[in-house]
C-alpha cells in the first residue's frame, strides 16, 4: 500500500487482490517513539482498492495495513512506512508598499513553508516559481520582485523533511506601486503630487488632521482620475 497527503486526509492506495471480496483497513499513529495498536477504521467493497482517512491530526504520523478477505479468509500484511500530515495552508495576499505581502495561519507539523508564484504574460499564467522556503516559525512574506501594473498569484506548501501539504491558488492580485506623494502650502490650500503609477487606474486621497496632540483617522477625499497627478485641498484650515 502506498500513502499520500490529499486536501482533506491521508490517502491509502493498494493493488486488489485476485480472490479477496473486501479488504480491511487498520491504522496506527506514532505517539512520542511508539506506534499505537492497529485500529479498524473499516471494510471496502472488492472493487475499491483506496482509502480516504479524513479522521485526522495535522503533525500526527501515521501508517497503514491492508488484509485482503475472501469469505472469512484474511491475508496477512505489511505496515506502510509512517508519514505525517500537514494540513493544507490558506494564503492570503494584499499589496503593501514594498511589494506583495502573503499571511497564513501556523500548520502543526510544518517545519517550514514553500512559497511559489504563477504571473500573468500575454495572457497565459507562466509556471510556477519557487520562491524559497521559510522558517518553521514564518507567518508571511513579502515578494519584493514584483512589478507594477502586472498581475500575480501565489501557493504556499507546508514541509516537513520531504512531505508536503497539499496546496491552493490564493487570489489573482495586480501589483500596484505606493506612489510617492509630496505637499506643499498654496495661497489658500495645501497641493500635493505625485508619481505616475503604472497600472493605476485613478488615486484615492486620504487627509489626517493633528487634534489635541493626536491624528485624526483617515479621511478619503475622493478618487481622481487615471491621469491625474496632482490635487488641491481648499478645506484646510491655517
Amino acid at each position: 500500500a502506498t500513502v499520500t497527503i490529499s486536501t482533506t486526509g491521508l490517502l491509502v492506495k493498494w493493488n486488489k487482490i485476485d480472490g479477496a471480496d473486501s479488504y480491511i483497513v487498520y491504522r496506527s499513529e506514532k505517539t512520542g517513539s511508539k506506534w499505537t495498536k492497529w485500529t479498524v477504521l473499516g471494510t471496502t467493497g472488492e472493487a475499491k482498492n483506496s482509502w480516504l482517512d479524513d479522521k485526522i491530526v495535522s503533525g500526527v504520523t501515521y501508517r497503514y495495513a491492508i488484509r485482503a478477505v475472501d469469505n472469512k479468509i484474511k491475508s496477512g500484511y505489511v505496515a506502510t512506512d509512517g508519514m505525517i500530515f500537514l494540513e493544507q495552508p490558506t494564503l492570503t495576499i494584499s499589496n503593501t508598499a514594498v511589494g506583495i505581502t502573503g499571511t497564513w495561519e501556523k500548520v502543526d507539523g510544518a517545519k517550514g513553508y514553500t512559497i511559489y508564484r504563477s504571473e500573468l504574460v500575454n495572457g497565459k499564467w507562466t509556471k510556477w516559481v519557487n520562491l524559497g522556503t521559510t522558517k518553521e516559525t514564518a507567518k508571511s512574506f513579502t515578494d519584493k520582485t514584483v512589478k507594477s501594473g502586472n498581475q500575480y498569484k501565489y501557493t504556499l506548501r507546508a514541509v516537513n523533511g520531504k512531505v508536503k501539504s497539499t496546496y491552493k491558488d490564493s487570489n489573482i492580485l495586480m501589483y500596484i506601486a505606493a506612489p510617492v506623494l509630496k505637499i506643499k502650502n498654496e495661497a489658500n490650500a495645501v497641493s500635493g503630487s505625485w508619481n505616475q503609477v503604472k497600472g493605476a487606474k485613478g488615486y484615492i486621497i486620504y487627509r489626517s488632521e493633528l487634534k489635541d496632540g493626536k491624528w485624526t483617522k483617515w479621511v478619503n477625499l475622493g478618487t481622481t482620475k487615471e491621469t491625474a497627478k496632482t490635487f488641491t485641498d481648499k478645506t484646510v484650515k491655517s
